[in-house]
């Protein structure tokens, strides 16, 4: 597909030293920067070539005028709605964003076990992650979401009266 890897992060916000320490992380001195005509880029492309492309100025729509960068983040928007199925959060989105970049950048990869490799090694250096290592807010909601309360019974739809089931009485044995 003529694509090289793929980097996503965000960002305190779009000034140029956000912009400047994601780009200084992230791509190799001396390498082209395309991006779209924003003056904001300003002293944080310094020292990359940079190639702006000015959508209004070109006549051609968005995509048309910066094609990877729509289909990437439309892929990404579909990994996102297609997995989480709506139900997301943006406290996650960096790890989102993080899975996708893995899955992009192995995508063409034909060596499946070093892909595998690559995801077992950071978990085995990392340890231990309990559930309150994994959410952004560890401490128990204020408000509880509505629901059942008292004891947890089985929905009248659900209720019925049970069958004689011999296997799973603690009298069965195996004869």
């Amino acid at each position: 597909d003529g694509w090289g890897r793929a980097r996503l992060a965000i960002i305190p916000d779009a000034s140029a030293a956000s912009l400047r320490e994601f780009i200084t992380a992230n791509i190799a001195p001396g390498s082209t920067i395309v991006s779209d005509g924003w003056r904001g880029y300003g002293n944080a492309v310094e020292g990359y070539a940079h190639e702006p492309v000015s959508v209004w100025k070109s006549g051609l729509e968005a995509h048309a005028s910066l094609p990877a960068v729509h289909r990437l983040f439309a892929l990404v928007k579909r990994m996102i709605e297609g997995t989480y199925q709506g139900s997301g959060s943006v406290e996650h989105l960096q790890e989102y964003l993080d899975e996708f970049v893995f899955r992009f950048n192995r995508r063409h990869s034909t060596h499946r076990g070093l892909v595998f490799m690559r995801l077992l090694e950071p978990a085995v250096k990392r340890g231990p992650v309990t559930y309150r290592n994994l959410v952004r807010k560890p401490e128990p909601k204020a408000v509880h979401p509505r629901g059942v309360s008292g004891p947890h019974a089985l929905p009248g739809s659900m209720e019925r009266e049970t069958s004689e089931r011999p296997w799973r009485s603690p009298r069965a044995t195996l004869e």
